[in-house]
């Protein structure tokens, strides 16, 4: 891979390399990692010609793990999604060939990480960051043979249309291109601006939980009582790095899970969160398997619906077949519910908030679930059946699939479903009530916890329709060249991934978080769920000889 120098406010046209198409890539964690492997197949299967020129932009030390994966953070922070769902490689043509090329995370894990190399695990981030990381490494070195592949590790400041090419600045340089690919993810990891936390006057400017590192490593200033604003995953590692990352250990004794304080954690953590509903545990290997076929009749009356797409009423026409499924799931368990009964203990769920008790309760019952020491129970069966029946729901709803009234039913939704389906792993829930038991930790609604008395942390991510303010989603959307779709507030692109604004620049395409809602189920490594990454490097190929016009 080859490094350029360049100097300061120096635009750089590299027309002078030949007719190749040049081609930005913006943010290189994941998804970004994603769109050169999809390019590097293409380039494969139409022969291998190199008239692509790349400039990947990413000023993390592991581009591939990006922030979110960065294989230096602690190993207590953990996956919630299992090791054996998780492969860079999946769309590869020999991905079922016995002696495989290249490796699934599983495989790689028996190779590297061996205590961890189980489909069920639920690994340390940081292992699957390093993971990525070589994946990328991989594709690099791989895609290095047909085009020119540079990396700049600075971040981008602004993008500019200038005729028919898009300019591409950082602190350091402006550069000419073609096409550009922003894969900006979180942006950063930024918190929420729409959380509202008490203050206090002793109480400093609120504590952002990223980089979880300052949570463990700032002692000080975060002592005493520290109100945490949050229920989800990331305030369950704030949790963590407040306990556990300051030196504390979870240690079994007999069939009990025990915490032991070294002094450092804060006198106690309060949990704040809008509706006090905490997120459930994943199952372990220990709950029985459900083979796959079980699905089938489910996902063929969601088939049914495609040809209703654009006229969908997701309470009337997606929802009850959800809720079917999960109660003929635990029919077969020997549980007697029906799909409307199921539907009532949703309701149920979603209508009240809960107390410190309540939210407590309900942890400890997922993770008995969980870890097959009870039997299945409603939101058990409810969270197996939506995460099953995702990839057919994300085909139907993406792009529009639902009429309008019904997008406010399925958003709230799907908001409860991720505390449901798509929770932490039973060893993190434990954790959790463990802390509570011990009176380390407890669990409230925001309208309910007292003003607090030290220091705050934030632990809500910035929604997808929150860009960062002048960041560069902002100021694409203030330019005209992005815009967020009326009905959900995403950033609007077509089925190729390509902007879909007002001005119409096909030649800015747009992967990841920021287009929740267009596309649904964002948040993932699943290299299957959405065809928009293999159409856009599709259309890579037929675009690149073609001349630039200045």
């Amino acid at each position: 891979m080859s490094t350029v120098t360049y100097s300061t406010d120096q635009i750089i046209d590299t027309r002078a390399f030949g007719p190749s198409v040049r081609v930005a890539v913006v943010g290189c964690g994941p998804r970004g990692s994603y769109c050169l492997e999809s390019l590097l197949r293409q380039i494969k299967a139409n022969g291998g010609s190199g008239d692509i020129e790349i400039t990947i932009f990413e000023p993390s030390k592991f581009p591939g793990a990006g922030i979110v994966y960065d294989p230096r953070q602690p190993h207590y922070l953990r996956m919630n999604l299992a090791a054996g769902q998780i492969d860079f490689w999946s769309l590869d043509n020999d991905k079922h060939a016995k002696n495989r090329r290249h490796l699934s995370l599983l495989r790689w894990l028996d190779k590297h990480h061996p205590q961890h190399a189980y489909a069920d695990a639920y690994v340390p981030r940081a292992v699957v960051g390093e993971y990525l990381h070589e994946c990328y490494q991989t594709t690099i070195g791989e895609l290095s043979k047909y085009c020119h592949v540079e990396r700049v590790t600075q971040k981008v400041n602004d993008l500019r249309r200038e005729r028919a090419t898009w300019v591409v600045t950082t602190e350091e340089q402006r550069q000419v291109f073609d096409e550009v690919v922003i894969t900006v993810g979180h942006e950063g990891l930024r918190c929420s601006g729409r959380v509202g936390v008490t203050g206090s006057a002793s109480c400093d400017t609120p504590v952002s939980s990223f980089p979880f590192s300052s949570l463990s490593g700032d002692r000080a200033k975060l002592s005493g009582d520290v109100f945490v604003t949050g229920f989800g995953l990331t305030a369950i590692d704030s949790v963590l790095s407040l306990t556990e990352g300051r030196g504390g250990k979870f240690l079994r004794n007999g069939n009990r899970l025990c915490y032991v304080p070294q002094g450092n954690e804060p006198n106690r953590i309060h949990l704040v969160s809008r509706s006090g509903r905490p997120m459930l545990a994943k199952p372990t290997e220990k709950v029985e398997p459900i083979d796959d076929s079980f699905w089938d009749p489910y996902r063929e009356q969601l088939g049914e619906l495609r040809q209703q797409v654009g006229q969908i009423d997701f309470r009337r026409q997606l929802w009850p077949i959800v809720c079917q499924s999960a109660a003929a799931l635990l029919n077969r368990n020997g549980i007697d519910e029906s799909g409307a009964s199921v539907g009532d203990w949703f309701r149920r769920w979603g209508r009240y908030s809960m107390n410190h008790s309540l939210a407590v309760r309900a942890m400890i019952t997922s993770w008995l679930v969980a870890t097959a020491q009870r039997p299945y129970d409603a939101p058990a069966a409810l969270g197996t059946a939506w995460r099953t029946l995702y990839p057919q729901m994300v085909t139907l709803i993406s792009h529009g699939g639902l009429i309008s009234k019904s997008w406010p039913a399925y958003s709230r939704t799907a908001a409860e479903m991720e505390r449901i389906a798509f929770g932490p792993p039973a060893e993190s829930i434990e954790k959790v009530v463990t802390l509570a038991r011990q009176g380390i930790l407890r669990c409230s609604c925001q309208r309910d916890e007292p003003t607090p008395s030290s220091g705050n942390v934030i632990a809500v991510l910035a929604k997808p329709n929150e860009p960062e303010e002048n960041g560069l989603i902002d100021k694409l959307v203030q330019q005209g060249y992005l815009q967020h779709d009326p009905m959900t507030g995403a950033i609007a692109v077509d089925e190729e991934g390509r902007a879909d604004a007002p001005r119409g620049t096909k030649n800015l395409a747009v992967f990841g978080r920021c287009t929740e809602g267009i596309i649904i189920g964002n948040d993932t490594l699943s290299r299957s769920l959405h065809p928009h990454l293999e159409r856009w490097a599709a259309t890579m190929i037929t675009r690149r000889s073609r001349p630039v016009t200045f």
